[in-house]
């Protein structure tokens, strides 16, 4: 506000005396006067503190000689407009040369100008800081896109970065301004939803919210995870809520794509789990001992049927070399063929014996392969018990053959014997006779010509009888001889 003085105070008839000096120099602002030339007339104390320029070097020299670069400053305009206008003036100003800001009054006068001024420096610096600190807020706030704000406990808009008033506005169609009821821009609906949230904050508890939120100008809906935070002041009364928001739209979408993927894994780990337990329950109720050995010839996991051939469980198996079962006997070849099943040939069918618990030996038959990948030995082992007897049984089975078709072979030799003599010796005299019988003449009586005949029917009906005893002879020693030629 400008005020206007009358020329006709003369300020330097004041400054003489002495109650007034002592006044100004006890006041804590500074004070000096010039006179219509410029000349420093008075310079109280507060003015020396201040400008950091003693009275004895400035009293009677030319205020703008002594302060020269305040003549293109504001200070030379504006107390040169109080003098031609007879017009207090008030403003602010930085003098550089000092470092300092000065907030100054300035009253013309009959006889020259009084000036007043205050050291407002550090008030300065500390707007500049706010300033500053402000603009750097803002500056951090907004670098960001998630949505930043706080509110007062009358739910009163204090601080809110771009994105905030963004969101407000595709959300409502509304500006909102700093001190704006953030709660007056949404549906009673929505109201009772938020309202409750900062009511929580406000009462001094911290938390995490999810919420679904649509924007009804883009139609857009989004998933957002809102912070919310008491601001507490000195006496730790909760003043107002520190707020921020972000997206976690993408998050839930990848968080339903995992949680679907991790339901598949549940499921096809159940499946395995099945199929691992259905795979148990074969390997345990197999008739044969399966395991695995490591490159070292230890074994590394063996099924429960090993309990059954053997008598040891499982666990008294594994960790054992194979050598500490195998019959002394079958060591050696045992030893080749586990060189050749680690050289790469698949072995089946391979015999040997192991010592059970009980020290009696089992006849076993082993298939085995070497898998590089796994680095181990696959084996499958069947107890041969069984066939081997069957072996035995059939092994004595031929000897008794054998020896039966050597008993045979000899009454072969027999037959042959006995036909050679049916065929030869005793159809002689069978021959003889019959001979004979034609040499009688043929006068003989009746009687006697009636036993003749009798007679040679006779030795022919023995004759025939010869001959099919030597054909079934025949042919019994033929049939023997087809056996012993097939054996």
């Amino acid at each position: 506000m400008e005020e206007h003085y009358p020329h006709d105070i003369n300020i330097q008839d004041l400054l003489h005396a002495g109650s007034v000096s002592c006044v100004l120099n006890a006041v804590t602002d500074g004070f000096y006067f010039v006179n219509n030339e410029w000349d420093v007339i008075f310079w109280n104390d507060a003015a020396e503190s201040i400008l950091n320029y003693p009275r004895k070097n400035i009293l009677g020299k030319n205020l703008w000689d002594v302060f020269a670069p305040a003549r293109d400053m504001i200070f030379f305009t504006e107390y040169h407009k109080a003098k031609a206008q007879n017009t207090a003036v008030a403003f602010e100003a930085y003098y550089p040369p000092s470092d300092i800001w000065v907030m100054v009054k300035a009253y013309p006068a009959k006889d020259g100008i009084a000036v007043y001024f205050k050291d407002i420096t550090l008030k300065k610096k500390m707007q500049d800081e706010v300033v500053y600190q402000r603009i750097q807020q803002q500056a951090i706030i907004n670098a960001t896109e998630d949505v930043i704000w706080s509110i007062d406990r009358d739910y009163r808009l204090l601080l809110a970065n771009d994105k905030f008033l963004l969101n407000v506005y595709r959300y409502s169609g509304k500006n909102l301004q700093t001190g704006d009821n953030v709660l007056t821009l949404m549906s009673e609906e929505e109201g009772l939803k938020w309202k409750p949230l900062y009511d929580k904050a406000l009462a001094g508890q911290s938390f995490k919210h999810d919420m679904l939120i649509s924007y009804s100008l883009t139609g857009e809906s989004v998933y957002t995870e809102i912070s919310l935070n008491p601001i507490y002041d000195e006496s730790s009364c909760a003043q107002g809520i520190a707020c921020y928001s972000r997206d976690i739209t993408a998050s839930k979408r990848y968080l339903g794509l995992i949680e679907d993927k991790n339901r598949k894994l549940q499921a096809q780990e159940q499946h395995l789990l099945t199929l691992k337990q259905e795979l148990e329950m074969i390997l345990d109720n197999s008739p044969d001992i399966i395991a695995t050995l490591n490159k070292e010839g230890t074994y590394v996991s063996v099924n429960n049927t090993v309990l059954d051939i053997l008598g040891y469980t499982p666990a008294e198996i594994t960790g054992k070399h194979f050598s500490e079962l195998v019959h002394p006997e079958d060591a050696g070849t045992t030893f080749e063929i586990n060189e050749k099943i680690h050289g790469g040939t698949r072995i089946t069918a391979f015999r040997n014996r192991l010592i059970k618990k009980n020290e009696a030996a089992v006849p076993l038959i082993w298939s085995a392969v070497w898998n590089k990948e796994a680095g181990l030995m696959f084996c499958v082992a069947r107890d041969a018990t069984i066939l081997h007897a069957a072996e035995l049984e059939k092994q004595k089975t031929q000897e008794k053959l054998e020896q039966a078709v050597r008993s045979l072979t000899e009454q072969n030799k027999v037959l042959k014997e006995i036909a050679f003599i049916q065929s030869h010796e005793v159809r002689r005299p069978v021959a003889n006779i019959l001979g004979l019988i034609q040499l009688m003449p043929d006068e003989l009586s009746t009687q006697s010509a009636h036993c003749i005949a009798l007679l040679r029917k006779s030795v022919e009906e023995l004759d025939t009888l010869i001959r099919q005893i030597v054909h079934k002879t025949y042919n019994v020693r033929e049939a023997g001889e087809a056996i012993t030629a097939n054996e």
